[in-house]
């Protein structure tokens, strides 16, 4: 079986393209801390290249950003390729099931005339409902 499941941060927007068959992919590297530590105490963190295809493809352009907080499930995929000093290069890839927006949504509203900036207290008189 061949399924890895991670948490952790964008490094940067993710890049949405479209293959010649029109269907989308969208590719993002995510940061992951170990668990452990190094032998210098500090926390190590790996970094995987993930691509999610179609409606995942969708969604991940749409709703993630550099650093937004993902848990990804999907397969690792080997792929070699040629470096820029004309070396063979091999990697793993994340083929994303299933991609999961685990960062908090930010609502931004401007505040009106009647919309305090402030918590007030109120009276229980002031309350619509019964007492």
């Amino acid at each position: 079986m061949n399924q890895i499941n991670l948490i952790g941060y964008l490094t940067a927007d993710p890049t949405i393209r479209a293959t010649n068959s029109g269907k989308t992919v969208t590719t993002f590297t995510m940061g992951v801390t170990r668990s452990r530590k190094d032998a210098n105490g500090d926390r190590v963190s790996d970094f995987f290249r993930v691509n999610a295809w179609g409606a995942t493809a969708d969604f991940c352009g749409k709703y993630l950003f550099k650093g937004s907080c993902v848990a990804v499930i999907g397969e690792l995929t080997p792929s070699t390729y040629e470096g820029k000093d004309g070396k063979t290069r091999f990697s793993l890839d994340v083929q994303a099931d299933k991609v999961e927006n685990l960062t908090e949504k930010k609502v931004e509203t401007k505040p009106t005339s009647n919309q305090p900036n402030e918590w007030q207290d109120i009276s229980s008189d002031d309350l619509p409902f019964g007492r």
